[in-house]
């Protein structure tokens, strides 16, 4: 009888409800719900998690989500705002919902207004203070009595299903049922049937929303007999938590996390496999460059003094192991340049795959400053800093290898501040001499603009009159300074070339005969400068030497005359000596040269003339006969008459000529000659004439006396 009862009631309720939605005039509804829902086959908005309190959907791409909601007494959707979508895990949450109550979802494209499915589901009941998950997108077991309920009273039932689920339900802006403290509850309540989850057209809505008025009037009677029914709690489970957090990858390890919104009052597992679970978020021994899908669960246990079995596993989270690290490079980097401020480096050539690498400048700490350039700037001075190399991976997909064994490398000192001008000291033809100074080297700017630099002051080499540009700087070790700073450059030229200075009047390498006479002049250069400027150079004589003896000229004409009497080789040598001309005027300098002429000195050749002698009878010359005579020398012949003659006539070549004492001497001998005498009788007393009988007479007077003498002195000695 109760069970004809109630179903008589229902088939009463149902035909109540039909008419009162055939004869209440439409309610009217909102422009946000003027939408026309169409039938495309994809797939309905899916609900992944329910708590007592919010709902989870799962997303799909160009699509937004909604939720029905009450606004000035009309059904709208209420589209979720951007903070409510998880793009990562592909979800989207309503939240402040009321436990135990069924809400209505719908999608559409993102920017159009046509409806293209819904869906409808229920938060989970709180009963008996103990909150139960109803499995995703499945209605709960439906309470024992209505198992009982006759065929034809639960298909009226369903039909008016949508009907009573709306006078039933409240929308999110009312107050939550408090159905912790009703145990006898109706299916309806809680039930998420397939019915329900039908498409429900805007049209049917309408009807239904007009109808609540009518419905709520016999709510009340409804209610009192099934809050009658006791409903039975569904078993305890937990609904699957969100997907884990990758929060580090290596090779061979992943390591995991939980969620932000994990609820701490659970106790979370992990899994990289979907089976094997554990509670260590980190795995390891994992093969490189190996895809694995990771998941979460809530670990079996009591909760609230309720004891759960482990929940389903949340949806997973892709990963791939990177790839293993590349090797050690064998070689550290090498330094290409450095200055004060940078340090570039190359790879060796000797390193394999040396396109690979990448530079790195370790800092404080683990700190390390990469690039691929190789290129370090913006240091300190006089620093040492340390650089390794490394295989330059995607650190995404691969893992780092090992640093090269590390080199040390000091930045340059500053640059020291440019030194003063340098000054001459001295010149020459060929030198110019600097004032040295401590601590200074000295360049000669070179026609392309580059230095070229030296510790001597001295630069030799040089061209004869030329201008010269010098500059000097601080020294310094090009090991760990920078190259100092050049002075101002300054010009000095150089001398006046010496190479015209010579020895006139006697030719080098010539050949003179002995006794030859000879005058030589040394020349000068600039000599003939009659007006000369401050600066102006000569070359000026001022010795000469000849067979080691030393001799000076004071003033012009710079000669010598000489004359070689002995065979042999010879040299003359003129020294000369720079002179500079000063306010002062003329000064002589340091510098001199010397010119040499050597010669040789022969035998003078011979021409032998020959002069004919001839003398008459009573008388003789001599020489006589025919006499060879060197040219230009001399011969002279002498005449002896005999005893009572005396020299007659003497003729040369034919002439006759003057004779003095019996004598004529023939000088200069240039040619042939003939000389010849003639005698005659002396009639005269002879002064002069052979005196050889006097001369006897003498002698013999002489030995007679000296004969006496001897014997007188011999007789006295007796």
């Amino acid at each position: 009888m109760k069970w004809k009862g109630k179903r008589g009631l229902a088939l009463l309720l149902t035909f109540v409800l039909i008419g009162a939605a055939g004869i209440l005039p439409a309610f009217p509804v909102s422009a946000e719900t003027v939408n026309v829902t169409q039938d495309t086959g994809v797939q309905k908005p899916e609900v992944i998690e329910k708590t007592t309190d919010r709902i989870k959907l799962r997303t799909e791409q160009d699509y937004e989500y909604a939720i029905e909601t009450e606004k000035n007494n009309a059904r709208i959707w209420k589209w979720a705002e951007a903070g409510q979508y998880d793009k990562a895990s592909r979800t989207v949450v309503f939240t402040g919902l009321q436990p135990g109550t069924q809400y209505s979802f719908a999608c559409r494209h993102t920017g159009e207004d046509v409806i293209l499915y819904q869906n409808t589901a229920a938060t989970n009941v709180i009963a008996g203070n103990v909150v139960t998950d109803t499995p995703q997108n499945q209605p709960p077991d439906p309470p024992e009595n209505m198992a009982a309920q006759p065929d034809e009273t639960q298909k009226l039932t369903d039909s008016n299903q949508n009907s009573e689920v709306g006078e039933e339900k409240q929308s999110p802006m009312d107050e939550p049922q408090n159905l912790a403290n009703d145990t006898e509850i109706t299916s309806e309540g809680t039930k998420d049937t397939p019915e329900a989850n039908k498409q429900v057209p805007d049209d049917t809505k309408k009807e239904t929303n007009n109808s609540q008025n009518f419905s709520d009037a016999i709510k009340k009677p409804v209610n009192e007999k099934r809050s009658k029914v006791e409903a039975k709690a569904p078993a305890p489970s937990l609904t699957a938590p969100e997907a884990p957090i990758v929060k580090e990858v290596k090779d061979t390890e992943i390591t995991l996390e939980l969620p932000k919104n994990a609820d701490p009052k659970y106790k979370y597992e992990f899994s990289i496999n979907g089976t094997d679970y554990q509670t260590d978020p980190q795995f390891d021994k994992l093969t490189p460059d190996t895809p694995y899908k990771c998941y979460l669960r809530i670990a079996a246990g009591k909760y609230e003094d309720v004891t759960y079995p482990a929940s389903d596993s949340s949806i997973p989270a892709d990963v791939r192991t990177k790839k293993s690290a590349p090797d050690k490079p064998a070689y550290a980097p090498e330094v290409t340049d450095r200055t004060n401020t940078s340090v570039s480096l190359k790879v060796p050539d000797k390193e394999k795959d040396p396109d690979s690498m990448e530079f790195g400048m370790l800092g404080t700490g683990t700190d390390v400053e990469w690039n691929t350039m190789g290129v370090f700037d913006n240091l300190t001075p006089g620093t040492e800093y340390q650089f390794v190399m490394r295989c330059n991976v995607d650190e995404k997909v691969q893992m780092q290898g090992e640093n090269s064994d590390i080199l040390r490398v000091a930045t340059l000192q500053n640059a020291a501040a440019a030194a003063l001008a340098p000054k001459i000291l001295k010149r020459s033809d060929t030198s110019i001499v600097l004032r040295a100074a401590d601590k200074l080297e000295y360049g000669m700017r070179m026609a392309d603009g580059t230095i070229s630099w030296q510790e001597n002051a001295e630069f030799d080499g040089l061209e004869p009159d030329t201008e010269y540009q010098f500059v000097t700087r601080a020294k310094y070790d090009p090991d760990k300074a920078m190259e100092s700073l050049p002075s101002e450059t300054v010009k000095y030229r150089t001398a006046i070339s010496s190479d015209g200075a010579k020895i006139t009047g006697i030719e080098q390498g010539g050949t003179y005969e002995a006794e030859t006479v000879w005058t030589a002049t040394a020349v000068g250069v600039g000599m003939e400068n009659t007006s000369p400027a401050a600066g102006d150079t000569r070359w000026v004589p001022k010795t000469w030497t000849w067979g080691g003896a030393i001799k000076s000229w004071e003033n012009p004409p710079y000669t010598v005359k000489f004359k070689c009497t002995r065979l042999g080789s010879y040299e003359l040598t003129a020294g000369f000596q720079l002179e500079e001309y000063t306010g002062n005027g003329w000064e002589e300098t340091e510098y001199t040269k010397s010119v040499s002429t050597s010669f040789n000195i022969i035998e003078k050749k011979v021409t032998v003339y020959t002069i004919t002698a001839e003398a008459g009878a009573n008388g003789k010359i001599d020489p006589n006969g025919r006499v060879d005579v060197e040219q230009g020398k001399n011969c002279e012949f002498t005449f002896t008459p005999y005893k009572g003659y005396r020299v007659a006539k003497v003729l040369v070549d034919g002439r006759e000529v003057t004779v003095k004492n019996n004598r004529y001497t023939f000088t200069d001998i240039q040619d042939n000659h003939k000389i010849s005498v003639t005698f005659e009788k002396d009639k005269r007393t002879p002064k002069t004439g052979d005196n050889t009988q006097f001369v006897l007479i003498l002698g013999a007077f002489l030995i007679s006396g000296l004969a006496v003498l001897m014997l007188a002195y011999r007789k006295r000695k007796r």
